[in-house]
């Protein structure tokens, strides 16, 4: 078992939302992930592949429609989310995108007779979201009685990096390179030795762990901007307005985590904690 704490790994989404989509070979990466978590071939879902802008919202009343990454061809939209913490708020806004995505296909009445391109959303996850033990839940809407598919608009896939921390490196190295498990298994691996010895003559995942591995260094240096201060400042003058607790409230609902909203709000970890409790 690997002893840490999944904060420290790569997971955190600012770091994979960078890796997946600063080079090619971070796009190419996330296209063998995409092909592994929909068990189609990758010639299929490559083709035309491209990043799309990630706020997907179709109507100016909608907030909180800004996706991680989001990917289009001419068959499929392919949703990605990397989620470090579950919560309700969390799991209600992931399936908002889908209804976005469906919106944004039928901006008019006419377009409800057109063929909808199908939704896909894999969750790249930090934990269990059914607490089985599954390291892949597929859900789609099906009929109770027949478990025949109905309405095939979305697949939503959860992927749980959690199981990763707890499987023997030396089993995932027996799988195909093309795995989920071991395309993945990286993100919660902070073992150098074993990070050699798993990916050891693998030019391209050599090339991903040593990007990943500067961005986590030094991620705020990457940017063109400086992500804390812009925060800080927008939910400085949030707080004149509506009050310390309000912005605090706001930004627990945003899913920023509690080190920079003490930062910025001033208010103890006990204090945003107990505030998170009310929610």
């Amino acid at each position: 078992m690997i002893n840490t704490k999944i904060k420290d790994l790569y997971i955190r989404d600012d770091v994979v939302k960078r890796l997946f989509t600063s080079s090619s070979e971070g796009l190419e990466y996330l296209t063998l992930i995409i092909s592994a978590a929909l068990k189609m071939p990758l010639e299929l879902i490559s083709v035309k592949l491209q990043l799309k802008h990630p706020d997907i919202g179709v109507n100016e009343n909608v907030v909180n429609s800004e996706t991680d990454i989001i990917l289009e061809n001419d068959e499929i939209f392919v949703n990605v989310e990397i989620n470090a913490n579950n919560s309700p708020s969390l799991q209600r806004k992931n399936f908002s995108y889908i209804c976005h995505l469906i919106l944004r296909q039928t901006p008019k009445s006419k377009d409800f007779k057109t063929k909808l391109k199908k939704i896909y959303q894999i969750n790249i996850n930090a934990f269990d979201i059914l607490g089985n033990d599954d390291f892949v839940v597929i859900s789609k809407i099906l009929d109770v009685k027949s478990h025949k598919e109905l309405r095939p608009y979305f697949t939503i896939i959860d992927i749980n990096l959690e199981k990763l921390m707890n499987i023997s490196y030396n089993d995932i190295k027996k799988k195909d390179h093309k795995s989920l498990e071991y395309l993945l298994y990286f993100l919660v691996c902070k073992n150098e030795e074993e990070l050699d010895s798993m990916y050891n003559g693998d030019v391209f995942m050599d090339k991903i762990i040593n990007e990943a591995k500067k961005l986590t260094l030094n991620f705020d240096a990457a940017l063109p901007y400086n992500r804390e201060e812009l925060l800080k400042q927008s939910y400085y003058e949030l707080g004149e307005a509506q009050g310390i607790e309000q912005t605090a409230i706001k930004m627990l609902k945003e899913n920023i985590d509690v080190n920079t909203i003490t930062k910025i709000t001033g208010l103890s970890k006990k204090q945003i904690k107990d505030l998170k409790k009310e929610l």
